[in-house]
């Protein structure tokens, strides 16, 4: 009887140790899956960060393009001349003849 008794204890045994394996794999599989979750939110926020970055540097390009172009028309002799230019602005006494363009 005592061997009966080993028996039943040692299958008691095996199953709770199978338990405490079953408790480990799946807290193995869930920090598993915590970290490749943090990993993901990493690559994300990194291509973010890129794609604003990106729209920071266009932005202060166009930024100095306008600074650049208000300074010119701050000069009085760009306006006149970019006036006469493009809106056939003319000097008192002129007279301005538009030539019609040849087709080529």
């Amino acid at each position: 009887m005592a061997a009966k008794k080993h028996k039943k204890k040692k299958r008691k045994l095996d199953f709770s140790k199978l338990r405490g394996v079953a408790y480990l794999m799946v807290s193995v599989v869930l920090l598993g899956l915590l970290v490749s979750d943090y990993y993901k939110t990493i690559e994300t926020q990194k291509k973010e960060m890129a794609e604003v970055t990106a729209q920071k540097e266009a932005l202060e390009k166009e930024k100095a393009a306008i600074q650049l172009e208000i300074e010119m028309l701050n000069n009085e002799d760009y306006v006149t001349r970019y006036a006469r230019e493009n809106y056939v602005f003319t000097k008192d006494g002129e007279t301005v003849v538009i030539l019609p363009q040849k087709n080529q």
